[in-house]
């Protein structure tokens, strides 16, 4: 099918670029902002001034709005983590190589131009029937300024399949496949594919099942993860929406003989639904049972539900994986010791220029919101992300970040640990937080703002406490935006105190983000505003 083969050579474009652009990228504050290296970011504007109002928790102002090109005012700063846009190491040790890899790398960017160059030439002779768009109002496809910004183009884009569902949610969509690739490698080394057939084609189910044989895969970990492609949603006569995808992710595979490997890898996918389908609310997208009638899908009468007798690998009722391509896999772990100077934080704070409407038509249906507030909220969420992560005791910052976002920030923790390091923030402090976009869907509201802050960020070794990487006397300065999720049909000003919002107790939470005394669960917002995205500000787009 035309369709499919671009949908897969645009994930594993993405992939092979991700993976090719994140040769130096290593890790280092909670999600790795010091050691991250992007792609040259499209050239934006600079705004060296510091932000227009300094952050203070104890009398935030109004949402400071970044202003025009023509009147600088926004900050000269630098980055912070990022859990998709986060590009984990496959390449050397070291950043200098005598420019032998700088010459593969070329020669391998070119082979992927050209192939990319024969793809969109073969693709515009078939736009009649599958034209592919990078925003709501473009017509129709064309080539993306860079990765990124077409990942975050698609992202906007497929919002709008609200239009045709209503009940549609990017937020739980990517939770689904942040949930999906994980219960797909573990059904994967139990060899039961199977189990998992109303969410994975038979076909696709097949191909997984050819790998090797193993007897468990765990400590699965996804680090990034990017829609690299929409098909369908324009075109009004097409029965199904298709979504590629591009993961890269760290697991351990278990052989017979119980020996056991990590690696890194990075694959494509491609998911699709029949364009008509109306999603499920949050409480069933988080479980995977039969997606016509929620039944336990322990008893299957080969592709039929055997309680409600509906074949459930159709995509008719729920996203169903058609294709997992792997296109790149590393034995050999990240390295720690890495750093990279701040970049892009002197670019000019990307506004939607929708975002201040949304944010008006927020506070109307929640008149108790107040910036200020939420301002707190963030500067809670940053003081408690930074002790954690310094004393490598994660569990703290669980009450505060979706469980996406937790789950690859504990891997990284995890491997420092493993590799007898201690990535260290000190000092660390907000100086500016400015509004930059606002989005809302039936389920939750999101916002998203950027982070101006300051501090210590080194790498010491846990044997002889002797300075790794970093300095413990040289601050830096970094920006990052951060977005924040909450229910829809929560209201109430955003608390900054450190209790469970559901109960009130005091604020203890489990591994899986439940509150340990009401067993409520406080990581999903549908309590209080948590952090679910922290990208990086060369890589963001909008």
């Amino acid at each position: 099918m035309k369709t499919t083969r671009w949908l897969r050579l645009c994930g594993l474009l993405a992939v092979l670029t991700i993976a090719l652009g994140a040769l130096p990228a290593l890790a280092a504050r909670p999600g790795g902002g010091s050691t991250f290296r992007a792609p040259p970011a499209p050239a934006r504007p600079s705004t060296p001034s510091p932000p227009s109002t300094p952050f203070t928790p104890s009398r935030p102002s109004t949402p400071s709005w970044p202003s025009t090109p023509s009147s600088p005012t926004t900050p000269s700063s630098p980055s912070y983590p990022s859990s998709p846009s986060y590009s984990p190491s496959y390449g050397g040790s070291s950043d200098s190589d005598g420019g032998g890899s700088g010459v593969v790398v070329f020669v391998l960017l070119a082979a992927l131009a050209l192939i990319l160059v024969i793809a969109v030439v073969k693709h515009q002779n078939e736009a009649r029937l599958h034209p592919w768009s990078t925003a709501l109002a473009a017509p129709r496809a064309s080539p993306p300024a860079s990765p990124p910004g077409r990942a975050r183009a698609m992202r906007t884009y497929l919002e709008g399949l609200r239009a045709i569902d209503p009940d549609f949610s990017l937020v739980l969509f990517e939770d689904l496949l942040y949930a999906l690739f994980a219960k797909v490698h573990e059904a994967r080394g139990r060899g039961r594919l199977d189990s998992l057939a109303g969410y994975v084609s038979a076909n696709t189910r097949g191909v997984l099942a050819e790998r090797a044989q193993l007897t468990e895969i765990k400590a699965i970990v996804v680090a990034s993860f990017e829609i690299t492609g929409v098909v369908g949603l324009r075109e009004r006569s097409a029965p199904e929406v298709r979504v590629a995808v591009a993961f890269t992710a760290n697991y351990t595979e278990v052989d017979a003989h119980g020996a056991e490997q990590s690696y890194w890898i990075a694959e494509a996918w491609e998911v699709m639904r029949r364009r008509d389908a109306i999603s499920r609310p949050p409480s069933q997208v988080r479980t995977f049972g039969c997606p016509c009638c929620g039944a336990p899908l322990d008893a299957l009468q080969g592709n039929v539900c055997s309680y409600c007798k509906k074949p459930i690998d159709t995509g008719d009722q729920d996203w169903l994986v058609t294709s997992v391509v792997e296109t790149s896999r590393e034995a050999r772990g990240p390295q720690l010791t890495g750093e990279t100077e701040e970049q892009g934080s002197d670019l000019e704070t990307i506004l939607d220029p929708d975002a201040k409407g949304r944010l008006e038509d927020l506070s109307r249906r929640d008149p108790a919101f107040a910036f200020p507030a939420f301002q707190g909220r963030i500067a809670v969420i940053f003081a408690e992300l930074q002790i954690a992560w310094s004393e490598r005791e994660w569990k703290r910052a669980r009450p505060f970040v979706s469980d996406s976002l937790f789950q690859s920030q504990l891997y990284w923790m995890t491997t420092y640990r493993e590799q007898k390091l201690r990535n260290v923030t000190e000092r660390s402090r907000i100086v500016g937080v400015q509004m930059a976009k606002l989005t809302a869907d039936k389920y939750f509201d999101a916002i998203t703002v950027r982070v101006f802050a300051s501090g210590l960020d080194y790498t010491v070794s846990d044997e002889t406490g002797q300075l790794v990487s970093g300095s413990k006397t040289r601050e830096r300065y970094y920006t990052e935006y951060w977005t924040l999720i909450r229910g829809s049909s929560r209201t109430g000003a955003a608390r900054a105190d450190l209790v469970c919002p559901s109960c009130g107790g005091p604020l203890v939470v489990s591994m899986a983000g439940s509150c340990e005394h009401c067993n409520a669960k406080v990581t999903a917002g549908e309590f209080d505003w948590v952090l679910s995205r922290i990208e990086q500000d060369e890589s963001y787009v909008g």
